[in-house]
């Protein structure tokens, strides 16, 4: 079976726990999602998107897929103009909040790599009207994160920043986990030093840079916020062709490796 029909989302879910084991929870994974630290854990699940930590209210069309799965038995493949995730005042992503640590994770698994194709995005504005942009595009077979104004320092002061994965193969695979270091507070195993913007894939860096003016060390760290006048939704998928899983955004500096799979990783027939 491919999937399991397409499912319209307007879903707001608010659960006490994110501390879950359970096997037949569908794509769940054994872990543990500390409330206080987790923004973003969005999971396929037989009904549909499990949006575990309630802080967003999801709209859009998608499908659960029995075909492909990382953990479990489905994953998510965006229709048409993928999904919206619009922030409580609570969310990292709601306007005026500025970040201190964060790590982003999910797995992907491509079919075409096309480019252009458009697996995130989110416009903001700054009090003073200056634009702001996150973005992942596909681009010769590479995922690539534009980061425009949206790492500032003062009111008017900001940075340009591109980020690429290593090169994809349609139908595999593939864990993604981009994360940054505010401040020198508990390195973790890494070393990270302030204003390390990290991408790894499959836990291998990738790519970095530092926040700074100079992309290297500097004592002068420009630091993630949303703008004051940013009042639109996340966008996922809204031109992507592919399967995604396991959407996780913490406010945490993740240094831990990705968790073990069960290698359940290939199209069923």
């Amino acid at each position: 079976m491919e999937t399991q029909g397409i499912h319209e989302a307007t879903t707001w879910s608010s659960s006490d726990s994110l501390e879950f084991s359970s096997p037949d929870s569908g794509s769940y994974i054994s872990g543990t999602y500390p409330r206080e630290s987790t923004d973003i854990l969005l999971l396929s699940g037989s009904d549909g998107i499990e949006n575990l930590s309630g802080l967003y209210r999801i709209e859009g069309e998608y499908e659960i897929s029995e075909r492909l799965s990382v953990h479990g038995e489905t994953s998510i493949k965006f229709e048409y103009n993928g999904i919206k995730l619009f922030p409580t005042s609570e969310a990292m992503w709601t306007a005026g909040r500025e970040w201190g640590d964060f790590t982003l994770d999910f797995w992907l698994n491509p079919t075409n790599l096309n480019d252009g194709e458009l697996l995130f995005l989110w416009k903001g504005r700054t009090a003073y009207g200056k634009a702001q942009l996150v973005r992942a595009r596909v681009e010769n077979r590479r995922l690539i994160w534009d980061f425009e104004n949206f790492f500032r320092l003062g009111s008017i002061r900001s940075l340009i920043i591109q980020l690429q994965s290593k090169p994809l193969v349609p139908g595999e695979w593939r864990h993604h986990r981009i994360r940054y270091k505010r401040d020198d507070s508990d390195p973790g195993p890494s070393g990270a030093s302030p204003g390390l913007l990290e991408y790894l894939v499959d836990n291998i860096p990738t790519d970095s840079v530092h926040t700074t003016p100079i992309g290297t060390e500097s004592s002068e760290v420009f630091y993630p916020k949303i703008g004051s006048s940013s009042k639109r939704p996340l966008i996922l998928g809204s031109d992507f062709n592919g399967y995604i899983d396991e959407i996780y955004l913490s406010s945490t500096f993740d240094t831990s490796p990705i968790r073990e799979i069960s290698l359940n990783l290939n199209a069923r027939k």
